[in-house]
């Protein structure tokens, strides 16, 4: 059983520059801490260079500025992240528990130019499910995906062991919302988890009970590891086309992105000369619908690969686009009218 916790366009490209990206044919220990999920910060953003992430060797417990600097990104994150549900004093965890942890082979750290820049915990609880908890990223690092990229990371690692199931839990405050678990609930939502169960902390782990500043419960997500989205599929087939063609020096972030506007402006061309009522019918003219759809495929294409060269997990992106923008543009405000609305606060 694992204990609860919280995470928290520019100019087209040219096709004969040789720079351009080639086309694509048509347990725990009964401590008072959890071992939970976090993710500070309430974004996740582009990435310029994804986080190096690798498992700690058991014997980095005996590491002592190691496991010393980990305790203590752990504490930093989850005293933030779960302010005012516990009890003053109470820590997340402490480096012999840590230690324990590493020794175990269940955390992997995030570097970014070296330096830890966050970490997880991934164990199994059976044979088909695995889980993940400890999931901190360091807050001077905000903003460079490395929480995401912790998961995804678990993820592969428990798939690797044959686990078809990750779990993680999440304890929140029972009786008053939370802003970081708010936000969890939300960006575990867009990466797949689901809500499988709830339970209390006094039935799960009562000795940790008393700690508490306010009622909490658990909650339980899910996911299902075997099941990959479309968009994922996509990604690793055209990474895989790429790298048989030795292409990837071609296929740089700013290269990329010029082809995406070129693209875009082949479809473009497709409406251009339109009236609106013409392009709503464009795909009943099958020679214009073709066109179109190859164009839609050709922006698609070279969009995804792009968002796979930068980290950038598209669903998830959007998904927190929308988020603000459902926050920006409140529907009694700005239904029928196509003004901009001001910025957030």
């Amino acid at each position: 059983m694992s204990s609860p916790g919280s995470v928290p366009p520019a100019a087209a490209a040219s096709r004969a520059s040789s720079s351009t990206p080639r086309p694509y044919p048509g347990s725990a220990s009964a401590s008072r801490r959890f071992r939970g999920t976090i993710e500070p910060g309430p974004r996740e953003a582009t990435i310029a260079a994804r986080p190096e992430i690798r498992p700690l060797a058991p014997a980095a417990a005996d590491d002592d500025a190691t496991v010393t600097a980990l305790t203590g990104l752990v504490n930093e994150v989850y005293a933030e992240s779960e302010k005012g549900l516990w009890a003053d004093g109470a820590v997340r965890t402490t480096e012999r528990e840590l230690a324990g942890l590493v020794r175990a082979g269940e955390i992997a750290v995030a570097r970014l130019d070296g330096r830890i820049a966050g970490c997880v915990r991934v164990h199994r609880l059976d044979p088909a499910t695995s889980e993940f908890g400890l999931l901190a990223a360091d807050p001077r690092h905000r903003g460079l995906g490395v929480g995401r990229e912790l998961v995804r990371f678990a993820e592969r690692r428990a798939r690797a062991q044959g686990a078809g199931r990750m779990r993680l839990e999440l304890l929140v405050p029972r009786e008053r919302p939370h802003p970081s678990k708010e936000f969890l609930t939300a960006w575990y939502g867009r990466l797949g988890y689901a809500v499988a169960g709830k339970g209390t902390i006094e039935d799960s782990h009562p000795h940790l009970a008393p700690l508490l500043a306010t009622p909490c419960d658990v909650m339980i997500y899910e996911k299902d590891l075997r099941a990959g989205t479309p968009i994922d599929d996509l990604a690793a087939r055209l990474r895989e086309f790429a790298a048989d063609r030795e292409w990837e020096p071609f296929h740089t972030p700013k290269n990329l992105a010029m082809a995406v506007a070129g693209e875009a402006g082949e479809l473009l061309a497709e409406f251009q000369w339109l009236t609106p009522e013409e392009s709503a019918t464009v795909m009943t003219d099958p020679a214009a619908g073709a066109r179109v759809r190859g164009e839609l495929a050709d922006v698609m294409t070279y969009l995804v690969r792009l968002a796979d060269t930068l980290g950038v997990d598209l669903v998830e992106a959007a998904h927190a686009k929308l988020d603000e923008s459902e926050r920006r543009y409140d529907p009694e405000t700005y239904r029928g009218t196509a003004r901009k609305a001001p910025p957030l606060p």
